[in-house]
């Protein structure tokens, strides 16, 4: 069986990153496509909004020193859950690396390696095309292939586009998860350029059941907002108010608006799925909230974002429950055919798992 070695954001304090980090092996190894790990990556330039204090931050501007302090306990929390998470649930590297030279030695121990998913191909949050995430350091032996790595922009410059495509030459299989950026990658290689899903999607919910630890007895409305939204917060209290059940959510602020509330910043990975799971509705803006929303058969609502809106427009067409997307008639206690949604996402899967036995298994 072929040794995988994959390459990711996985220690990002992101609930998006370390599950689907955790899904891509989970899928891979539960059903014999190879023996998987996650390459113990950091790109430290990225990694630098993770720590608990940002010294070189606080010249420039001291309320930085502020709120590190006062947000000191929890986002304290928030670090010990994640790694914890990461150590027990996502088989790593022994070694950890910081640079594309340092993994070349990694040819010794695996015979494919995968990059993706998550945003490891966006220029933004990387600073450039990061070599380590386009698998420079594997030999021209190996079978170099990518799993939905985001690119998230349509337009690049000349040099970045020169580098890219550098970057994915030798690829054995290239696929991403925007439809959008098949064309401008397609012109920069031979190969076909496949569209695949998110890994989150590749398990079932019985696999993520498994990490739960306990049921939450009390009623509650799951709240959970990547991007600041008023009307969202708005409507998460009339919901709850209108119910008589009580608020969960994640932030490091308080929210004000909230009078019964559990504010749950810091929460594991695992933990998150948790109260997700068990919540009455869920009212989100989060991507990956809004997929396990679908997975657990949730009655939920999801409001736009500047930046993932499209992906989850297009995710929720695909499953025929576009109408769970905000509006003023919205009515989050309708009924969701999750027997017809089931079927559409078995559907969706055929391909993506396809792409993943095709590359690697063949010999």
């Amino acid at each position: 069986m072929n040794k995988i070695g994959i390459i990711t954001f996985h220690r990002s304090y992101n609930y998006g990153s370390a599950l689907q980090a955790y899904a891509l092996q989970k899928y891979i190894n539960t059903h014999n496509l190879g023996r998987a790990e996650v390459i113990d990556y950091i790109l430290k330039s990225n990694f630098e909004q993770y720590k608990l204090f940002h010294f070189s931050c606080y010249l420039k501007n001291p309320r930085w020193l502020i709120s590190d302090l006062v947000y000191l306990k929890r986002n304290s929390r928030r670090k010990r859950n994640f790694e914890k998470f990461v150590e027990q649930y996502i088989p790593l590297t022994i070694k950890q690396y910081f640079s594309s030279e340092d993994m070349k030695e990694l040819n010794k121990q695996y015979d494919i390696f995968i990059c993706g998913s998550d945003q490891i191909w966006n220029v933004e949050c990387t600073n450039g095309v990061e070599p380590a995430y386009f698998l420079e350091f594997a030999s021209n032996e190996k079978r170099k292939m990518a799993y939905a790595p985001s690119i998230a922009h349509l337009n690049f410059s000349e040099d970045v586009l020169s580098k890219m495509s550098a970057a994915i030459e030798g690829f054995k299989a290239i696929s991403i998860r925007e439809e959008s950026n098949v064309e401008m990658l397609s012109q920069l290689t031979n190969q076909k350029v496949e569209i695949v899903l998110d890994p989150t999607l590749l398990l079932d919910s019985k696999d993520y059941e498994e990490l739960f630890s306990r049921v939450h007895k009390e009623r509650y409305v799951f709240v959970y907002m990547l991007e600041y939204n008023k009307e969202l917060v708005m409507y998460a209290v009339e919901l709850a108010k209108r119910a008589n059940f009580k608020i969960y959510y994640i932030s490091k602020k308080n929210e004000q608006e909230y009078h019964d509330a559990l504010n749950l910043y810091g929460i594991s990975p695992a933990e998150f799925l948790e109260y997700l799971h068990d919540a009455e509705y869920v009212v989100t803006n989060s991507f990956h909230a809004t997929v396990f929303s679908a997975l657990f058969e949730k009655k939920f609502c999801t409001f736009k974002t500047l930046k993932s809106y499209s992906r989850m427009v297009d995710l929720l067409t695909k499953l025929g429950i576009e109408d769970r997307l905000y509006d003023a008639k919205f009515d989050i206690s309708c009924e969701i055919n999750y027997k017809v949604v089931n079927k559409k996402l078995q559907t969706l899967k055929q391909s993506s798992m396809s792409y993943l036995e095709r590359n690697c298994l063949e010999e």
